[in-house]
C-alpha cells in the first residue's frame, strides 16, 4: 500500500522516507492542503518510467516523420504529369518548331 504524508513530515522525516522507499521499493505520495504536489520512489522505478516515456517520444517522432515523408510523396506524386503526357507535349513543342 502506497504511503502518502503532508509537505512538512515529508521535509520533517526526509531521511526516513528515503530509507522507507528503498527497503519497501513503494513511492511516497507528498500532499499539500490534501492535494498530490510529488510521489518520491525509488530510482530503478523512475528509470523504468523514464525509459517507457523515451521510447513512447521515440515512436512518436518516428510516426511523425514518417507520416510527414508519406505526405511529401503524396503531393509529389499528385504534382508530377504522367509520362504520356509529356511525350505528347515534346512532340507538339517539335512539331510546332519545325513548321
Amino acid at each position: 500500500m502506497e504511503q502518502t504524508v503532508s509537505a512538512t513530515q515529508a521535509r520533517i522525516h526526509f531521511g526516513e522516507m528515503l530509507r522507507t522507499v528503498v527497503e519497501k521499493q513503494q513511492g511516497i505520495t507528498v500532499e499539500r492542503s490534501g492535494k498530490p504536489l510529488a510521489v518520491l520512489i525509488p530510482a530503478a522505478m523512475y528509470e523504468q518510467i523514464k525509459g517507457r516515456l523515451d521510447n513512447r517520444r521515440r515512436r512518436t517522432h518516428v510516426e511523425k516523420i514518417l507520416q510527414a515523408g508519406a505526405a511529401v510523396h503524396r503531393r509529389r506524386r499528385q504534382a508530377l504529369t504522367p509520362p504520356e503526357t509529356v511525350i505528347r507535349q515534346m512532340r507538339e513543342m517539335r512539331n510546332e518548331n519545325l513548321r
